[in-house]
């Protein structure tokens, strides 16, 4: 019992202190304490499920295969499947995609559905997800994948109504063809979310991001930007995984594929927001930067208000180096004779005083010059986009006189 609390208790501080590739290799550490526990103290269910939930988290999900298929062939192994260790497995080869992965999955979940006490949301939802993904990977042709699709997820929302199955559910039905201006079902769906949502108080209280990006998703569906950017600003705050918002982005993309505008519709204020935020979080789930010179990017004022923008890097020639900053405010694109503020800033490289990393959150950083005595306190999609503007900011200042060199971190807040 000592064995297996001190693990726990260190699989939590890891969580609490490490994020990528450090906490990557903690978790595949303690997946070796596992297997060299001889009295199999460790092979217990609390602390396999917390396992494959950490190796979600990190989207290792061929550790999260092999750590199930090597603890069943571990000699005197103590392991059983609980419903929820059946279904982190299941949902682990769906997302991996080997040849059979996928198979192995809808079979597991098939066999498990034959008793009474799977017959739960996440395990019902997961044939759901998988049926969607085979429609999806057909270039949505499979139209029996998209009908089952349909129909287990509306399991899952029967069984208890709740937000995953109900977002997916609203979603797969629009891509059939539904109006949700007309459609009753589609109505009562949404009806149903928003008492969800609603319950856990105003959406910036709520803390869960699956509820705020069901919120997000639905008010797409019902082509309500307003609150859509509201939602997209929430979620933004609560630094969610990329694996998280790959969920959300391919939902939004699904929608946009069969509600697709003529290229010369003219887009609302609020939805040109919108489309920023969605270039935001799709930058923040790519992993080749090298070559980025635009970035989406949140300015922080002092009303602690974020505005969306943009910033270039110029860094042709050595003369001609530059960065510009663009400010969207949605009242310029609602009126711009009502909105007097500045916001666009071109900076030459020797009016740039510095730049510096906020550890606090690892995709902001302030940037400081000359022209401007307060500066920008910029958050960028991901860490590594941060990482690409920062490398880019200082190779521009390298040759420059007077640039403070503040490569450090720092924790307060202007």
């Amino acid at each position: 019992a000592r064995m297996k609390e001190k693990f726990l208790a260190d699989l939590r501080k890891a969580h609490e202190s490490l994020t990528g590739d450090e906490l990557a290799v903690a978790l595949h550490d303690m997946r070796i304490r596992m297997e060299h526990d001889l009295d199999r103290s460790l092979v217990s269910a609390d602390i396999v499920h917390n396992m494959l939930i950490s190796f979600r988290e990190i989207q290792d999900y061929d550790a999260m295969v092999q750590m199930i298929d090597d603890l069943e062939s571990l000699p005197n192994s103590t392991f059983t499947y609980t419903p929820p260790i059946r279904h982190l497995y299941a949902f682990a080869l769906n997302r991996r995609k080997r040849p059979g992965d996928r198979e192995r999955a809808l079979q597991m979940i098939t066999n498990a559905l034959q008793q009474e006490e799977n017959h739960f949301p996440d395990m019902l939802c997961l044939v759901g997800r998988i049926y969607k993904d085979i429609f999806v990977e057909s270039s949505y042709e499979d139209k029996e994948s998209l009908e089952n699709a349909i129909k287990w997820y509306g399991k899952g929302f029967e069984v208890q109504p709740n937000v995953y199955a109900g977002i997916n559910l609203a979603t797969l039905l629009v891509i059939k063809g539904n109006d949700f201006a007309k459609c009753s079902e589609l109505k009562e769906i949404a009806s149903v979310l928003h008492i969800l949502i609603g319950r856990k108080g105003s959406l910036a209280s709520i803390q869960d991001y699956w509820e705020v990006a069901t919120f997000f998703e639905i008010s797409v569906l019902a082509e309500n930007y307003s609150k859509a950017i509201q939602a997209a600003e929430c979620m933004f705050k609560l630094k969610p995984p990329v694996w998280y918002l790959k969920s959300t982005i391919g939902n939004i993309q699904l929608i946009n594929q069969f509600k697709r505008k003529p290229e010369d519709a003219i887009l609302t204020p609020e939805e040109q927001i919108f489309q920023f935020w969605m270039e935001y979080f799709i930058d923040a789930t790519n992993n080749e930067v090298s070559n980025v010179i635009r970035f989406p990017m949140l300015v922080l004022e002092f009303d602690n208000i974020f505005i969306p923008s943009h910033v270039t890097v110029n860094m042709n020639g050595q003369n001609d180096k530059f960065l510009q900053i663009n400010n969207i405010c949605l009242q310029c694109l609602r009126d711009k004779e009502a909105c007097k503020q500045t916001h666009s800033w071109l900076f030459s490289a020797s009016t740039i005083g510095g730049v510096s990393l906020y550890k606090v959150d690892q995709r902001c950083l302030f940037l400081y010059v000359h022209h401007n005595s307060d500066g920008f306190q910029m958050f960028f999609p991901s860490e590594e986009l941060r990482k690409r503007f920062y490398d880019l900011v200082i190779e521009m200042t390298t040759d420059e006189e007077g640039i403070c060199a503040l490569n450090s971190t720092i924790d307060t807040i202007k």
